[in-house]
């Protein structure tokens, strides 16, 4: 697998300057969580992390990892945007039961 970089602006970058232009190709997809409140009222991200990941897998991992610092942030929610489009959501990031 390809090493990660340990300066996720570097991979953003990158991914402009040699993607295409048009929405070509399919594997340059922009997948972003969108942070929300319970209600939907969608939260800025104002000190929160706003990473954007190249693929669904890369996204859920990163999740996986980091829903509880969210939750502790004032998230209660996220929705799964696929190139600003929602994939799937929202769903809770508060533990079932």
């Amino acid at each position: 697998g390809a090493a990660r970089s340990a300066r996720p602006g570097l991979v953003s970058l990158a991914a402009v300057l040699h993607g295409p232009g048009s929405g070509e190709g399919g594997s340059d997809m922009t997948w972003t969580w969108q942070l929300e409140k319970q209600d939907g009222t969608v939260l800025a991200a104002r000190g929160l992390p706003k990473e954007t990941f190249g693929s669904q897998g890369d996204a859920e991992s990163w999740i996986g990892e980091n829903w509880r610092s969210l939750l502790e942030s004032g998230v209660d929610q996220v929705t799964l945007l696929d190139d600003g489009t929602p994939e799937y959501g929202p769903m809770s990031l508060h533990p079932a039961g």
